[in-house]
This record gives structure tokens, sequence and C-alpha cells, in this order.
């Protein structure tokens, strides 16, 4: 694996906004990515990681939606 493939601590920290280690931690674990911690305690995680969990959620958002219509054809159907 390529090192271009790696996030680093600072690049999670631009993509978060987040500017404290712990909240970055706190951050990647609301949405369930994996990461490693490095020496120092310092963060490190995979672009393929973060992929994956924005794909998941991607996923989670549309079958949500696809229930909430489903439900809401549910009920105009009893109207």
């Amino acid at each position: 694996m390529s090192a271009d493939h790696l996030l680093t601590e600072e690049s999670l920290m631009e993509w978060s906004g987040y500017q404290r280690r712990s909240d970055i931690m706190r951050w990647l674990d609301d949405r369930e990515i994996p990461y490693w911690l490095g020496k120092g305690g310092r963060i490190c995680t995979t672009q393929a990681a973060v992929d994956a969990a924005m794909l998941q959620e991607s996923v989670k958002g549309r079958v949500d939606a696809e229930k909430r219509v489903a439900k809401r054809e549910t009920l105009i159907e009893f109207v």
C-alpha cells in the first residue's frame, strides 16, 4: 500500500475540523472508522476506511429515506 493512501492526523484535522486528538478519535469512532495510534499516539487511518464508512452511511441514508417514503405512502392510503 502506498503512503498516499494513508491519512495522517494532520489531514484528519483538516477533514473533521477538530484540532484536539481526542475530538478526532471521537469523530472517527462516531463514524465507525477504524484507526491506529502510532508513535506518540498519533492517529492514522486509510482513505479506504473513510470511503467505506462514507459508503455505508450513504446506503443507510438511502434505506432510511426509502422507509420514510413507504411509511408516507401507507399513511396516504389510509386518508
